[in-house]
């Protein structure tokens, strides 16, 4: 197997599943009606709630910090949370409309990452990160990660995933809160999680960080501060140079197309003229659709109409529903609208050391549950 894998050993809660996994922290950070929800559900109960960063703050303090990290070490020594031996969690998640997503949840080495505009590595972030300030003041600190980032690798011909998930142990089965569907974790062994994991090296050239982004690059920031204190026998192997994700292969997922533009800003002329000048349209009255999708084409399209909002005043929406679009055209205004986007649509952009456009994607209920922890300091 190559080296970018870090078989753990992984912690999980040893009951309640159901209130201890939360919504990933960078899920609709400013949503107060979500987080609210969120609190009152879990009430006392023991959560990955309670290693989040309140969501509608924004610094964070130390007093905040030092309250996570002395819940973490409560939860180590009090029997809260269960270290499995080392190996891999196989996930299959199942969505409200019946969709199924399966991942491994293991980590990755932060050597092999780079979020540098341009740079090339063997993982790199869809997006730019925005804010990793926040995640690296508490891990820092803290012993423990709990982590949201989910990593896309390709598998065309759909081999890696191939478990009979009858032969391995169920660790958890169990609905998700805030209609997230309902979530199972598999225990893979050590030998088969080196089995799998090198089958994803063997067929992937490139992982694209889809969520966490700012987690994995707070990961990283401490991870290049530390181990300049560090001996160098420990450098290899010390529990910090890695991340924990959950890896999915994206050629099983849905295509996913990117969020639909409109502005109106008084003169829809300029507008539609300025659009079909800087990319290849099709035009339906006010409605415009590329004829080819990327991240180029894109970010060509958020030029024009950036300039134009400048100009002419408006603002930009964005919609990731045809539908929602069309209503907003019947007031005036252009949309324009992209297909989706292929699995080598991704991996081009972002393997070649681009980021993804802004409002690339949706948030669509489909992010990652805090639930599986790794120790990064306590060892």
């Amino acid at each position: 197997m190559k080296s970018c894998f870090k078989i753990p050993r992984i912690l999980i809660p040893r009951e309640n599943f159901s209130l201890w996994a939360v919504p990933a922290g960078d899920r609709m950070p400013a949503d107060r009606g979500l987080w609210e929800r969120v609190e009152h559900t879990v009430g006392d109960s023991p959560s990955a709630l309670r290693f989040l960063l309140p969501q509608t703050c924004g610094e964070a303090s130390g007093e905040d910090v030092q309250e996570i990290r002395s819940r973490m070490y409560a939860a180590l020594e009090d029997g809260t949370l269960e270290k499995l031996n080392r190996g891999a969690v196989f996930t299959e998640r199942t969505f409200p409309d019946g969709t199924v997503r399966q991942g491994i949840v293991a980590a990755f080495d932060l050597e092999q990452y780079s979020d540098e505009a341009g740079e090339k590595a063997l993982f790199r972030p869809a997006a730019k990160p925005a804010d990793p300030a926040r995640d690296l003041s508490v891990r820092r600190a803290c012993p423990l990660e709990f982590s949201p980032a989910l990593v896309y690798f390709r598998d065309k011909k759909g081999r890696v995933m191939q478990v009979r998930t009858d032969d391995l142990e169920l660790l958890y089965d169990f609905e998700l809160m805030e209609q997230g569907g309902t979530l199972k974790g598999y225990y893979l062994p050590d030998d088969l999680a080196a089995e799998m994991l090198g089958d994803i090296s063997l067929r992937g050239t490139a992982f694209i960080v889809a969520e966490g982004v700012d987690f994995v690059a707070a990961a990283k920031r401490h991870w290049e501060q530390l181990k300049t204190t560090l001996p160098a026998d420990c450098l290899a192997s010390h529990p910090a140079r890695f991340v924990l994700a959950e890896f999915v292969d994206l050629t099983a997922q849905p295509a996913r197309a990117p969020m639909s533009r409109y502005l109106s800003c008084g003169d829809d002329a300029a507008l539609i003229a300025a659009l079909s000048k800087a990319i290849k349209v099709k035009r339906d009255g006010s409605l415009l659709l590329s004829v080819r999708t990327g991240a180029d084409v894109i970010e060509k399209a958020d030029a024009v109409l950036l300039r134009l909002m400048r100009e002419k005043g408006g603002d930009v929406q964005y919609f990731s529903r045809r539908a929602d679009l069309k209503r907003a055209l019947s007031a005036g205004g252009v949309g324009i609208c992209f297909d989706p986007f292929t699995d080598d649509d991704w991996f081009d952009a972002v393997s070649g050391g681009a980021y993804l456009p802004a409002h690339c994607f949706p948030s669509d209920g489909a992010s990652r549950y805090l639930l599986e922890g790794r120790e990064i300091a306590y060892d």
